[in-house]
């Protein structure tokens, strides 16, 4: 009889020990789940790669082609590889675009750049190569490369002021300019006449010229000039200028290419150009005068126009 009671007490027991080993283990396993989905909800959400600055924009001139660069970083000031959108262009020193483009970039499209000299390491960048003969000619030897790079939101700028680009021969730059100025110059229908010369003003406006200064801008006046007299004579106008109507005088410039002095004999002719510098586009009134010759009293003989400026 004790040991049937004994047996019995003992299965109680290892019952009971059973039954509080699986609570526990029960419990334990709730509070994991439980501590799981605490974390999860309390996460932040966040971009991997958020963009405050582009730090370098850069180009090298590789023969057939031009290696273009750019570099970006978080407001930490560390370089990361967003992905996002860019525009890119090229312009010469005229603002004439010799080359436009469009494409994405993702995260795994930049590279790990190095200062080549030194090996130090310059962080994630992305390049891309850009043939030469994918670019038009421009006006200047150098050009502007701009571009800029929309991710998470944010629209990066940045501008290379110095880019190699195949440029056009200085016949071809004048050329240009010679079409430009034929499309927008106002056509003028004036004569003045001395007992020596006959002169012509055909047309006036403005007209640019490459130097090595850059591009300039003067005020182009087209003459026809023809001896009417009876012996050789010196053309050599004197004094020429453009008068505003508040009074202020823009005198010749060097760079013409109508010879204003010039020994012509009997109805020989020439043709050319007089340039006038510092006058404004905004220039409303304008007239044209210079001194040319004597009169009976040796006086100089004064020609006067008023040109026809639009305003």
């Amino acid at each position: 009889m004790k040991k049937i009671l004994s047996i019995t007490l003992l299965l109680i027991l290892v019952i009971y020990i059973a039954g509080c080993t699986t609570t526990t283990e029960t419990k334990q396993e709730d509070d994991s789940d439980l501590q799981t989905k605490t974390t999860t909800k309390t996460a932040p959400t966040h971009s991997k790669y958020v963009p405050a600055s582009i730090v370098e924009f850069a180009s090298a001139d590789e023969g057939e082609l031009i290696r273009f660069y750019f570099q970006v970083q978080d407001d930490l000031g560390r370089k990361i590889p967003p992905d996002g959108n860019v525009e890119f262009k090229i312009s010469d020193n005229s603002d004439n675009i010799l080359y436009q483009k469009s494409f994405s970039v993702s995260p795994s499209d930049y590279v790990d750049y190095k200062i080549i000299l030194t090996g130090q390491e310059m962080g994630k960048a992305y390049e891309w190569r850009i043939p030469i003969s994918e670019i038009k000619k421009g006006t200047s030897s150098y050009g502007k490369a701009e571009m800029t790079f929309e991710s998470g939101g944010k629209k990066l700028s940045a501008t290379n002021e110095f880019v190699t680009i195949p440029s056009l021969s200085e016949e071809e730059i004048a050329e240009i300019y010679e079409e430009e100025y034929d499309k927008s110059k106002i056509v003028a229908e004036k004569t003045f006449s001395n007992n020596n010369f006959k002169i012509d003003v055909n047309s006036f406006g403005f007209y640019k010229v490459d130097s090595y200064s850059g591009i300039e801008e003067y005020f182009r006046i087209d003459f026809n000039v023809k001896n009417i007299g009876s012996g050789s004579e010196y053309f050599s106008p004197s004094g020429m200028a453009i008068i505003d109507a508040q009074g202020n005088q823009y005198d010749a410039a060097y760079g013409g290419t109508l010879d204003t002095f010039k020994k012509m004999f009997p109805d020989t002719k020439q043709k050319g150009y007089v340039l006038f510098e510092e006058v404004p586009k905004t220039i409303t009134s304008a007239k044209l005068i210079f001194e040319l010759g004597h009169d009976n009293n040796w006086n100089p003989i004064v020609m006067e126009y008023q040109l026809p400026v639009s305003s």
